[in-house]
């Protein structure tokens, strides 16, 4: 259901979600889910490193995902031409990267492997896969110290809309 420039959905995990048109990001297509094309992102909690990836196409399909150099600094890898103009980037540093995180029982694992791009101005994500075989798609959290507080009104990553969602 839809109002012009603005979609909703109903999710059995976050009720009713409703965001402008403008919100959403466009994907070609996540690998093993070909149908979900539109996303948006979602706080997880107002205090977390974490936010929710979720499908306006299928509103019960929501990643977990976080900024992979919170917990690994060292992370790197080298965003493509043809993955920028995609995303339809000039350059590398408008892309944002996200890990989809995994729960294994107590463990806490990032897809380092195959991370997310996103364009948050053009609104533009892709999914893209590693040549490299040094990362892992289950890379284990490590013990991390609690992190420095954020000066007031300093924001990072893909900014998430506000959403009825949001509010519940």
């Amino acid at each position: 259901m839809s109002n012009e420039g603005q979609v909703v959905v109903e999710s059995s995990r976050f009720g009713r979600i409703e965001v402008e048109d403008s919100d959403i990001l466009r994907f070609s297509g996540l690998p093993g889910f070909p149908g979900a094309k539109r996303f948006v992102v979602m706080d997880h909690d107002r205090e977390s490193t974490f936010v929710w990836l979720v499908s306006m196409d299928d509103p019960d399909l929501a990643f977990v995902v976080t900024d992979p150099w919170q917990f690994f600094p060292a992370y790197e890898l080298e965003v493509e031409a043809a993955d920028l103009k995609l995303l339809e980037a000039a350059i590398a540093t408008d892309v944002d990267v996200l890990s989809i995180v995994s729960f294994h029982g107590e463990q806490i694992t990032l897809n380092l492997a195959a991370p997310i791009l996103v364009n948050a101005k053009a609104r533009r994500g892709i999914q893209i896969i590693l040549s490299r075989g040094d990362y892992s798609v289950r890379e284990a959290l490590p013990k991390l110290d609690p992190p420095a507080e954020k000066a007031e009104g300093e924001t990072e990553g893909v900014p998430a809309p506000e959403t009825a969602a949001n509010e519940a």
